[in-house]
């Protein structure tokens, strides 16, 4: 069994302020939030109201092996079972914020990028946040493709492969 690490309320104040502070850093003010379901919607939501920005989306990922609790990655490919937004209006999405509660091997932010820019257009800049980025990676993945840590814009907290993140709404 993994180590557990619970992620309080206090320390999820904590992550979304970190992810806050990246965005005003960058200057960033996205046009649409999109959080990958189920992980992603509590961040998306907050995130969502602390910037103003009414436009979200959610987009329906599966890559675990089951809905067990601490259910590990499958190996399987990563499956799309659907989406939905809530667009600005036409002409004016340039910026799209994609959050997810936890990122390890990155299987699903390739995905749900590649989404997002086959649906809006590979013009849109993509800024991809999670809470935490679980590295599963051994020392000779790291800054490799398979290095999900690439594909991250932010994040607040890094675990090792051997933990398992506890979120207060689970």
């Amino acid at each position: 069994m993994a180590n557990l690490r619970h992620f309080t309320w206090q320390m999820y104040d904590e992550a979304i302020g970190h992810l806050l502070a990246f965005l005003k850093a960058r200057s960033f003010q996205p046009d649409l939030i999109v959080g990958i379901a189920r992980g992603g919607l509590i961040p998306m939501a907050t995130l969502s109201h602390k910037l103003g920005t009414r436009s979200v989306g959610v987009l329906l990922l599966d890559k675990t092996a089951s809905d067990e609790r601490y259910a590990n990655a499958s190996g399987k490919q990563v499956q799309v079972d659907g989406s939905v937004f809530r667009v600005p209006p036409a002409g004016t999405l340039r910026r799209i914020l994609l959050v997810d509660d936890i990122t390890a091997w990155g299987d699903t932010l390739r995905t749900a990028r590649a989404i997002l820019q086959e649906r809006f257009g590979s013009e849109i800049e993509v800024v991809t946040m999670s809470l935490v980025y679980r590295n599963v990676c051994t020392d000779a993945e790291r800054g490799t493709g398979r290095d999900a840590a690439r594909l991250l814009d932010s994040h607040w907290l890094e675990v090792t492969a051997d933990t398992w993140t506890v979120f207060p709404w689970e």
